[in-house]
């Protein structure tokens, strides 16, 4: 329990290291690491939870958004040649939850709303990536919970303007329009 307290109030410097070490994980696992994956995501969506550690991870994305879309995609895009379990889907599934969520954010409540949402929200093109990659996640073959649980996150999506708007767009120019009937 201290350990956890202690990671969700490192100072940004620190944070930073702890974050980007667990992303250079991600993209370093080789074929038979599924259990290290599932480990590793369900870290991951647990730091993403933290509003200090999601605050560092938004300004991460700003300069390795390739890398990072890149080890999620690796995860939600189940293939034959690098499967990853239903457990490490579904944490990376949460892990874009938190990311999607205002509520996490550094910020009091009482504050303008966009100043928030400035502040609590990944920027413009890494939100249109991981909608993009949700979406995809729904043709893959991944368990009915996964599933589930990736359709609750784009609902969620919804009760935000700004996420809705871009999640509209992302659907509009995307290839992937799945059936959601």
């Amino acid at each position: 329990e201290h350990v956890c307290q202690q990671l969700a109030s490192l100072a940004p410097p620190t944070a930073r290291l702890v974050v980007s070490g667990v992303v250079n994980a991600l993209g370093e696992l080789g074929e038979g690491d599924q259990l290290v994956e599932v480990g590793l995501m369900r870290f991951f969506a647990w730091c993403l939870v933290q509003p200090a550690l999601k605050a560092v991870f938004c300004d991460l994305m700003l300069e390795e958004r390739t890398a990072v879309v890149s080890c999620l995609q690796r995860c939600l895009l189940n293939s034959s040649t690098s499967p990853s379990l239903p457990a490490a889907q579904l944490h990376c599934v949460q892990a874009i939850k938190s990311l999607l969520d205002p509520s996490i954010t550094l910020r009091d409540g009482g504050e303008d709303s966009e100043v928030v949402l400035a502040d609590s929200l990944p920027d413009k093109e890494s939100l249109a990536a991981f909608f993009e990659l949700l979406v995809s996640h729904l043709g893959t073959d991944s368990t009915w919970a996964c599933v589930e649980y990736t359709l609750e996150t784009i609902k969620f999506a919804l009760g935000n303007s700004y996420t809705l708007a871009l999640l509209q767009t992302t659907q509009l120019s995307s290839t992937t329009r799945p059936c959601y009937a």
